[in-house]
């Protein structure tokens, strides 16, 4: 089992595992993995790489604002006709973009920087999307359903 071939979640995984079926000497082994594994990326890490990482992440977590959003709108229907009696009340998010693991961000800075990034960009955010998106058309009450929506949206995202 080389360590590049598996991802830290799967690695995890696998731990959870053995321990729970009392594999000692593979949880060992696992564990030794994941910590090599993390003292490689730690002494590859660079500033300016990790840098770049975030705002990679950040162009990411932007380009996701727009299903986040459609999934607040596709959550809230899909209950309401559960509510209704129509369907029965599943629903499927919408699929995001993710970045592979060697292209993610390890430092916590570039992380925090990812995680706030598309906040500081002017015009950009759950909050005016929805809102831009409201003032289209009928501006009235869907603006102020829209503008809910992303309180609500904003209210349960990571970062908030």
């Amino acid at each position: 089992m080389a360590i590049n071939d598996y991802s830290e979640e799967q690695l995890f995984t696998a731990l959870r595992n053995a321990d729970s079926a009392g594999d000692k000497t593979g949880a060992q082994r696992i564990a030794g993995l994941i910590q090599q594994r993390r003292s490689t990326q730690n002494q590859d890490s660079n500033p300016i790489t990790e840098a770049g990482k975030g705002l990679l992440q950040t162009g990411v977590n932007v380009a996701n604002i727009i299903p986040e959003i459609a999934d607040a709108f596709m959550s809230g229907a899909s209950w309401a006709g559960n509510q209704l009696g129509i369907g029965d009340g599943t629903y499927t998010p919408t699929q995001r973009l993710e970045l592979p693991d060697n292209l993610k961000p390890q430092d916590p800075y570039a992380k925090l920087g990812a995680e706030i990034g598309p906040y500081l960009i002017p015009g950009v955010g759950a909050e005016r999307t929805a809102a831009a998106l409201g003032s289209v058309t009928n501006a009235g009450r869907l603006e102020r359903g829209a503008t809910k929506l992303a309180d609500m949206v904003a209210e349960n995202s990571v970062g908030h």
